[in-house]
């Protein structure tokens, strides 16, 4: 699930309360797309003499779990020395005190304005911006100076890759371009939710050309499914997400899935609905009457009970009231939730990211380890093999008379067998035409010493492997 406008908007208004004034004092990276920011508070006048208070405001440019919150703690680091944005950052933030907090209307979009004196002596401020993106896999953090000139970002953007915003050094900051729709054919801006009536929603559905939700190259692969009221509201309003457009659909269908063909045949009425939920929901943009709550799967794991957060909002989530197995927690703070949503994902994540390569080493090490405990077995069952180069060599020696240089092969009587047996068997020796049976018998006895030196090795080796292959399946078994 992603961060969108109105969350963000009532994540906004809790940080105007608890960090206008606030100082930076430090900033760090707990991973490559995320950065961390402790903010001392002021105490409050009037409240009772309490000091103040540290804050960790978390910022995320994660292609999936991008967001910005306070946490409760302070982050984990992954690398110990900062990168080049972050000592950016605390080169000119660290000691700023935050003035503003804003976010464009209806954008994922949050902007905090910093600054402080030039000198001790003097009144005169310098402010700088500190520009937060979160728009999924577009992401980004940028910091600028007061006139929006970019000094530094965490994802660098270059024209090759968008001409319409270059994020680089030294580059004026441009804002993601305007939410737009298309009507009749024709691009034109999204609809202001908060004043959104029954004609326009009714005027939106009747466009069979916006309804299309899928390029004629897709539609050749799969049949276009009916399109959705839910997502009619999201294409045509203001910052709309699926999660706040389903809850729009909800209040007034009881059904979250309501097809936009099933609407158009019912009385005008139900538009009107629709209408007034949409204003009633976008409402808290501007009035602040937060109710933030969290949906949690609720699984039986024994006897203990495992919760698994589905969706957070700053509303209530009636779309979840009456789903079987879901618990909806309320909570005061769209930060606290937010901080229990994600609860440590992106350090997973990012730790993961770092496991990945030291894994694939350890398993590629531990398929040698077995192979070369597979080989050593081999080599452990050969003591048959050394014993009849022995018999061989041995018969030779004794049967040398019967072998003449030249022969390939000979077959000897093996009278080094049981004389009681009345089995006694015949030996077929391959020999090497260039030797005589003394020459033979030798090339067999130095086998047969080579085997037997290998025998007194091979236990040894065995039992080193069986360690080092021990030592890599605990460390693989660490890593998991």
């Amino acid at each position: 699930m992603h961060v969108d406008a109105i969350t963000l908007a009532a994540v906004a208004s809790e940080w105007r309360t608890l960090l206008t004034g606030a100082r930076i004092d430090s900033i760090i990276q707990p991973t490559e797309h995320a950065i961390a920011l402790q903010c001392y508070a002021p105490a409050i006048q009037g409240e009772g003499g309490h000091g103040g208070q540290n804050y960790w405001l978390y910022i995320s440019a994660h292609p999936q779990l991008a967001r910005a919150h306070l946490i409760a703690l302070k982050p984990p680091r992954i690398a110990s020395e900062p990168p080049p944005f972050v000592m950016l950052l605390r080169k000119y933030l660290e000691g700023a005190r935050i003035e503003t907090i804003a976010q464009p209307r209806w954008e994922r979009v949050l902007e905090l304005t910093a600054g402080h004196r030039i000198s001790p002596e003097s009144n005169e401020r310098v402010r700088y911006r500190l520009i937060i993106e979160i728009m999924g896999r577009l992401s980004n953090i940028i910091f600028c100076d007061e006139r929006g000139l970019i000094l530094g970002s965490l994802k660098r953007i270059g024209p090759e890759i968008n001409r319409y915003r270059t994020i680089a050094a030294n580059v004026q900051y441009v804002p993601p371009p305007p939410q737009q729709r298309t009507l009749a054919g024709q691009t034109m801006p999204k609809l202001e939710p908060t004043t959104v009536d029954a004609a326009q929603l009714e005027l939106c559905a009747r466009d069979k050309v916006s309804v299309e939700l899928t390029s004629p190259e897709k539609a050749r692969k799969r049949p276009p499914e009916p399109p959705k009221l839910w997502q009619l509201l999201t294409r045509h309003l203001l910052g709309f997400s699926p999660l706040i457009a389903r809850e729009a659909v909800y209040r007034t269908t009881a059904n979250a899935e309501t097809l936009v063909e099933n609407v158009e045949t019912t009385i005008t009425t139900l538009w009107e609905e629709l209408a007034r939920n949409v204003r009633e929901l976008s409402s808290l943009y501007d009035n602040h009457h937060w109710q933030p709550q969290l949906v949690e799967r609720l699984e039986s794991l024994g006897l203990a009970e495992q919760a698994t957060p589905l969706a957070f909002a700053p509303y209530v989530l009636e779309q979840y009231a009456h789903v079987p197995g879901v618990r909806v927690r309320q909570s005061p703070s769209m930060n606290v939730l937010l901080d229990d949503y994600y609860a440590r994902t992106e350090w997973r994540d990012a730790m993961e990211s770092v496991r990945a390569p030291v894994r694939k080493v350890l398993q590629t090490q531990r398929d040698r380890s077995r192979r070369k405990a597979e080989l050593l077995q081999q080599q452990l069952a050969v003591s048959e093999e050394a014993a009849r180069y022995r018999l061989e060599a041995e018969l030779l020696l004794a049967h040398q008379n019967e072998v003449q240089q030249g022969q390939t092969s000979v077959t000897l009587h093996n009278f080094f067998e049981d004389e009681t047996s009345s089995d006694q068997s015949d030996v077929t020796i391959s020999l090497d035409p260039r030797f005589d049976a003394v020459g033979n018998a030798n090339r067999l006895f130095n086998k047969y010493h080579k085997l037997r030196r290998a025998l007194t090795l091979v236990p040894a080796q065995i039992e080193q492997n069986a360690t080092e292959l021990a030592t890599i399946e605990q460390l693989l078994a660490d890593l998991m």
